[in-house]
């Protein structure tokens, strides 16, 4: 199928079974936004805010060595993509780790809504039983009539390190997983330094000293390839994570990805 998209068209057939076997490993862990048609690119789910902002950074030299570039828009399944190469493609067995920047991980407009609901209320209750010593004011209309999104996202974001120190581990994955591993470490639920400290040096467990150095490089040059962007500090990113990935062959990088809710500061 062929479908129009904002940065033109392209017909691709539809994949082989063994090839939409491929689409289950994804780097980022939301494996129904991804595909893989060949071992070289990837295919994420198409919106219009990602690709404009994709496409603007890819306009500024000093960034593209660490945002995903566009390769093309593709339609499979009449369901729209941005093809982008596939940032795990050189590496040997990859361990990576995604890391959800900023204090806030919600836009504004998706706590617009100040319905009380039950269902929020009852994750809201099980997040703070993993969290004994934290004490959270519960009204008596959030008890009897459920809670805001507003106030569920704000209590789960404030009760973790992106309250405290404006990022959160998200998930790991070592060398033989097939997805990020966000169960035998309750990330969500990391709130002290050394906490994150120690999951820090979990990712780094199979790392050799070479290759700890050469990331903690990148993350030098990032930082000054966004502080010589004037643009970055007018920019509110929700939702974007930095992606660290490394081998036992001595690969390694750092990327930013997921653009789809920045936005312009207010």
């Amino acid at each position: 199928p062929t479908l129009p998209c904002a940065c033109g068209t392209l017909h691709v057939t539809k994949p082989s079974p063994d090839d939409s076997q491929q689409a289950l490993v994804v780097a980022a862990g939301h494996q129904e936004w991804f595909r893989k048609l060949n071992p070289f690119t990837l295919l994420k789910r198409y919106t219009q805010v990602e690709y404009e902002w994709l496409e603007l950074f890819q306009k500024t030299p000093a960034l593209t060595p660490f945002i995903p570039r566009i390769l093309a828009c593709v339609a499979v399944d009449e369901e729209d993509y941005i093809e982008m190469p596939d940032l795990l493609q050189p590496f040997h067995r990859p361990v990576l780790m995604d890391v959800k920047m900023g204090c806030r991980t919600y836009l504004e407009s998706e706590v617009a809504n100040t319905t009380r609901r039950a269902d929020l209320l009852k994750k809201l209750t099980k997040f703070l039983k993993q969290m004994p010593g934290h004490q959270v004011q519960l009204s008596q209309d959030d008890i009897t009539e459920g809670v805001t999104k507003l106030k569920y996202l704000s209590t789960r974001d404030g009760l973790s390190s992106s309250g405290t120190l404006s990022f959160r581990i998200e998930g790991i994955r070592f060398t033989g997983q097939s997805h990020l591993d966000r169960k035998s470490v309750d990330m969500a639920h990391l709130f002290a330094r050394e906490e994150v400290t120690q999951l820090f040096r979990h990712f780094l467990s199979q790392a050799p000293p070479a290759t700890k150095t050469q990331l903690v490089d990148t993350l030098v040059r990032l930082r000054a390839a966004l502080c010589g962007y004037d643009q970055f500090s007018t920019l509110e990113l929700i939702g974007s994570s930095l992606l660290f990935v490394y081998d036992s062959l001595g690969h390694a990088g750092v990327w930013m990805i997921d653009f789809g809710k920045t936005s312009r500061a207010p």
